[in-house]
Formats: C-alpha cells, sequence, structure tokens
C-alpha cells in the first residue's frame, strides 16, 4: 500500500471541509429564505425566484454530500475516486457559469468564476501529475 503525500491529505481535508461548509451555508440558506428571496428576486428576472430557492437548496446539500463522499475516497487513495474527483472539479467549473448567466449582470459573477476556475484547474493538474497517479491503487 502506497504512503499518502501531504497533498492528497491537503486536498482530502480540503473537500472534507468544504463540504461541511457549504452544508452550513445550506442551512444558513434554508433558515434565511424570505431574506434570499426578496434579495435575488430582482436578479433572476426570468425565474420564479422560490423555484430557484429549492433548487439551489436541493442541488447544494447533494454536492455538500458528495464532496463529503470524495474527499473520504481520496483519504483512502482510491484510483477510481480520484478519476471523479477530476471529473467533479471540471463539473464545478462549468456549474459556476449558472450564477453568472442568471443574474441581470453576468459580469457581476466573473471574479469568482476565474478565481474559482484556477484553483479548481491547480487541483485538477495536482491529480493528474504522474507522481499524484501512482499513490492511488486500483482495486
Amino acid at each position: 500500500m502506497q504512503k499518502r503525500s501531504k497533498g492528497v491529505t491537503i486536498l482530502g481535508w480540503f473537500l472534507i471541509i468544504t463540504s461541511i461548509t457549504g452544508t452550513l451555508i445550506n442551512v444558513y440558506t434554508f433558515m434565511a429564505r424570505p431574506a434570499f428571496i426578496a434579495k435575488y428576486s430582482t436578479h433572476l428576472f426570468r425565474f420564479d425566484s422560490e423555484l430557484i430557492y429549492q433548487i439551489t437548496a436541493i442541488f447544494g446539500v447533494a454536492i455538500s454530500v458528495f464532496k463529503f463522499i470524495l474527499g473520504l475516497n481520496i483519504l483512502k487513495l482510491r484510483e477510481t475516486w480520484r478519476k471523479i474527483t477530476i471529473c467533479y472539479f471540471l463539473f464545478d467549473i462549468l456549474y459556476m457559469l449558472c450564477p453568472m448567466f442568471l443574474l441581470v449582470n453576468p459580469t457581476e459573477g466573473l471574479g469568482g468564476f476565474l478565481a474559482e476556475s484556477i484553483i479548481n484547474s491547480l487541483l485538477i493538474y495536482f491529480l493528474i501529475r504522474p507522481t499524484t497517479k501512482e499513490q492511488f491503487e486500483t482495486v
């Protein structure tokens, strides 16, 4: 069995911690439902703000649970989950485009999109490096 590097350990814990943070944000969003709808109803000019609220809450919880599972399996050095994590980071880049186009002014979300795209691209690069790939075992 291969020894896990510090980078892989940090990545696994990063996924776990961000999933917990995402869950807390979803709980806050659930509790602050009237404020969420009041704030974003002007931005979501084409959509029903109640429907968007429900979709984002359900989708946010699903992503948080999935990231927690990713983090655990990265820490266990499972090759299949390394590949799934790469796909998740690619999905996350595309998923960040949604808020940009749902807003009235898409340039409002451009900074967040660029920052997250750069971070996800670096994480993908880290996961496809040969020294990182050799740590994972195929089961």
